[in-house]
């Protein structure tokens, strides 16, 4: 446990755990964001032929393209929240858990 500067907390992980939690949940997230963009890419397959459906298969495309660049960068995002973690852990073990 650790007393956290910023809120005064007590809390039940060392920050290192807390941050690969953190990275972990990161990961979650675009999970949860390719599984949109996948149901996107079925509805974008369908053959829409009028102009208004033409209109909607561009548009699911532009929402597509975002949920793929969201997903990079919350998986980006995670593998630097394990460095910090790491980073972390070093200062743990360095310091005998005193950050």
């Amino acid at each position: 446990m650790y007393l956290s500067m910023a809120s005064g907390l007590i809390c039940e992980q060392e920050p290192s755990e807390a941050a690969r939690d953190f990275a972990r949940q990161l990961r979650l997230q675009a999970d949860v964001v390719d599984a949109v963009r996948e149901r996107l890419g079925v509805a974008r397959s369908i053959g829409w032929e009028s102009p208004a459906g033409r209109n909607f298969r561009a548009y699911l495309i532009e929402r597509e393209t975002g949920l793929r660049s969201a997903s990079v960068l919350l998986r980006e995002a995670a593998v630097s929240m394990e460095g910090y973690g790491v980073a972390l852990r070093m200062g743990e073990t360095t310091n005998g858990s005193q950050i």
